[in-house]
């Protein structure tokens, strides 16, 4: 993306931070190098623009808020998983019965 932003683009609009990266330490050597470029990213939930001062604790602590936000989504879809592989297990032996019940009259 940096790459690509270069002399092409001023600024990089974002719905929210969680969508830009999926940890802190990567946000934040991302938004510098732009930075560096004067390139600006305005994140609209929260409206933080990347290139105004003092934005810097707003920044990294909503990088934190987004890292744990991804951290909550993958275990929340990792349960639900399991609890599927397991219902789909028990239907399963479910049949087995019902065909060995079935099978014995």
């Amino acid at each position: 993306m940096i790459r690509h932003c270069e002399g092409e683009i001023d600024r990089v609009l974002c719905i929210n931070m969680s969508i830009f990266e999926r940890n802190t330490a990567e946000t934040l050597e991302v938004i510098n190098q732009l930075r560096e470029k004067n390139i600006g990213v305005l994140f609209e939930k929260g409206n933080i623009d990347t290139l105004a001062q003092g934005n810097d604790f707003k920044i990294s602590t909503l990088a934190n808020l987004a890292q744990d936000e991804i951290r909550s989504d993958s275990e929340v879809n990792h349960l639900t998983i399991q609890i599927l592989i397991h219902q789909i297990a028990l239907s399963f032996r479910q049949k087995n019965i019902m065909q060995l019940v079935c099978k014995s009259r």
